[in-house]
């Protein structure tokens, strides 16, 4: 009687260990097919966007580009060593460093983000932190910045191009000077207007250049330096920025008043989407012209 119940009881736990293994068969099939739609969904929409994405690594920070349409990709590569302006303090950080204080204010991913944006003067889509020298799939879904679709783009056009449609390029020795810490560390101090010039060819969207729809970009965040940094963003992704103006304070983060016409809409939907401002009519503005303003909400971002 004992063997026979045994050898139900041995049945049952086979059974059970079967329907256990099927699940986990079942979920892991579901989560490829799922990450398979999500990534075809990520390399679709908005396909033609060149899309920016900061890795963080132990050592090096590098800036990744890619342009699926364009078959293009570039990554501009910091090392840790090199000196970085916090965004929301008055001091620098060496670029490794700068996750880890982050996470610290609870907002990794944003410090990053705003004070390379700040520093480099490009817009950057997404962060993602890994642990080795590559990117894959598993690195894009560990983020906190809130944008997953963006980080896969980047990850799958990344893996999809050919080494010789990839550029790799480091800050110039000419633009960079070593330091000594006062804890006796070696600190890379880089030029930072040269280093924005250098970079502004990187990013460029050449639909974007293509159109030459003029911008006049309008300072009216109170805030000294931020039209110039507007420039900087609007240039790197190909805008053609014209003049560079303050205007009366107003509050708000960024919009733009002007042509929205067919003839320049990769321009347009590259304002709205990527550089985050808000189309408000045109209002008198000339053809072929945008008024671009900057207000103090977009001003706060980094401070």
């Amino acid at each position: 009687m004992r063997g026979r119940r045994r050898k139900e009881s041995g049945i049952v736990v086979r059974k059970l260990a079967a329907l256990i293994g099927l699940a986990g068969l079942f979920l892991a099939t579901l989560g490829l097919v799922c990450l398979a739609i999500w990534s075809n969904w990520g390399s679709v929409w908005d396909e033609d966007r060149f899309y920016v994405m900061a890795v963080v690594q132990d050592d090096w920070v590098r800036v990744i580009g890619v342009g699926k349409d364009e078959k293009r990709a570039v990554e501009l590569v910091i090392p840790g060593a090199a000196l970085v302006p916090v965004v929301g303090t008055q001091g620098e950080l060496r670029a490794s460093a700068l996750w880890r204080f982050g996470e610290n204010e609870k907002r990794a991913s944003e410090l990053v983000r705003l004070s390379l944006e700040s520093w480099l003067g490009v817009n950057i889509d997404a962060v993602i932190k890994v642990g080795g020298n590559g990117v894959d799939w598993m690195d894009a879904w560990n983020g906190d910045d809130g944008v997953l679709a963006d980080r896969l783009r980047v990850v799958k056009v990344w893996g999809e191009l050919r080494e010789d449609q990839k550029r790799s390029a480091r800050i110039p020795e000419n633009l960079t000077s070593v330091e000594r810490s006062p804890d006796g560390e070696s600190e890379l101090v880089v030029d930072g207007l040269g280093l924005r010039a250098w970079t502004e060819d990187l990013w460029t969207n050449t639909e974007v250049l293509d159109e030459k729809l003029s911008i006049e970009v309008v300072n009216v965040s109170g805030e000294p330096g931020v039209g110039r940094l507007m420039e900087h963003i609007l240039k790197a992704g190909g805008g053609l920025v014209v003049s560079v103006r303050s205007g009366e304070h107003e509050e708000g983060d960024c919009w733009f008043k002007g042509d929205a016409g067919e003839r320049y809409q990769e321009t347009i939907d590259w304002l709205k989407r990527q550089v985050g401002c808000k189309w408000q009519g045109k209002e008198g503005v000339p053809d072929g012209v945008i008024q671009l303003y900057v207000g103090n909400g977009w001003a706060k971002r980094y401070r």
